[in-house]
């Protein structure tokens, strides 16, 4: 058995499944199932030293819990499938900085990812409150969003906010002003009759996409 492999490519194959086996790999770091026919990747939860994972283009239509523990994981890419939900429990990514979950069928996302839960206890009695507070892309594209949770403004360190071509009709508001790194807000092809005046506060931002929505006036 491979015990030291830490890459591993499949892509642009015809797997219908992950193999069990898989779950021997344990030094695996990287992962790429990308463009073959999985409906399935529970497989990987027990592979817990993954940092990436790229399962774009296959027939998932459930992220599997399991995945929330895998804490290491620094990337995700999940875009092109048949997804319909977010478990609320991938808040326990804390070290997660990619989440790729464009042109699926997903129509909320959930505030608990954005640190809207409870606090809670770890193993050692320690108190934080969960939340994905290292994100850097957030990628939402081509699903159903008809909102934002208010929470998203919670994660302070996003550089890319794409949630272009879904059903938003408007922006949770206030709280623009907490997103001092975002770059690119990609907002186009929406049902927005307005866009909030806190976008203009954002001085870091250098592409601001709104086209294609319903917006009669410009902050």
């Amino acid at each position: 058995m491979l015990t030291l492999l830490e890459d591993l490519n499949v892509s642009r194959n015809q797997l219908d499944h992950i193999p069990q086996d898989i779950s021997r790999l344990k030094a695996l770091t990287c992962l790429d199932f990308s463009s073959n026919n999985l409906s399935d990747i529970s497989q990987i939860g027990t592979l817990f030293n993954l940092k990436k994972i790229n399962f774009r283009c296959n027939n998932i239509t459930r992220i599997p819990v399991e995945i929330s523990g895998l804490i290491e994981l620094v990337d995700i890419d999940l875009s092109f499938n048949k997804i319909k939900e977010i478990p609320k429990q991938l808040s326990s990514l804390y070290t997660l900085k990619f989440l790729n979950l464009s042109f699926n069928e997903i129509e909320k996302f959930p505030e608990e990812i954005c640190g809207a839960a409870a606090i809670v206890a770890d193993d050692d009695g320690n108190e934080y409150t969960p939340g994905i507070f290292a994100l850097r892309e957030l990628r939402l594209r081509d699903n159903l969003l008809s909102s934002m949770p208010t929470d998203i403004y919670n994660l302070v360190e996003l550089r890319i906010l794409d949630v272009q071509q879904n059903r938003l009709q408007s922006l949770p508001e206030p709280g623009f002003c907490y997103l001092s790194h975002l770059k690119k807000l990609l907002i186009a092809g929406n049902q927005l009759t307005c866009i909030p005046d806190e976008i203009c506060q954002v001085s870091s931002l250098d592409i601001l996409s709104i086209s294609h929505n319903h917006i009669t006036e410009l902050p």
